[in-house]
């Protein structure tokens, strides 16, 4: 029984780790924009070159390579049931298991993000 118990409690603890780890490329919160800006470990759209490196590094890990879903749902589809402001503001806020990414990414990458995905019919 003793073991059955410890044996979920680490199941539970990886799991929580696992989830709360998703789009796990983030910037301290104590950093101001300028220093953010500067900073070579910010995965931006100029910097990176395209919206799809923005993805990979802050998405794929719950959404999946192809927009398959993981642990996140699938957003292959997702322009046909959000528009490009619920798309957007979804990113930013978060919700319903997907964590906030308004203080990880910067705004350009946000409305960028949108834009690609709003695409996805």
């Amino acid at each position: 029984m003793m073991n059955k118990r410890l044996f979920f409690s680490i199941c539970y603890l990886l799991l929580t780790g696992l989830i709360s780890g998703c789009g796990s490329n983030t910037r301290p919160a104590d950093q101001n924009e300028k220093q953010v800006a500067s900073s070579s470990t910010l995965t931006t759209a100029s910097s990176a070159g395209s919206v799809e490196t923005i993805y990979k590094s802050n998405c794929m890990s719950c959404h999946g390579i192809n927009l398959e879903g993981k642990i996140g749902p699938s957003l292959k589809n997702v322009a046909e049931t959000r528009s490009h402001d619920q798309i957007a503001t979804k990113i930013q806020n978060g919700g319903g298991g997907m964590p906030a990414f308004k203080s990880k990414l910067q705004d350009q990458d946000v409305q960028e993000l949108a834009n690609w995905l709003a695409t996805k019919k």
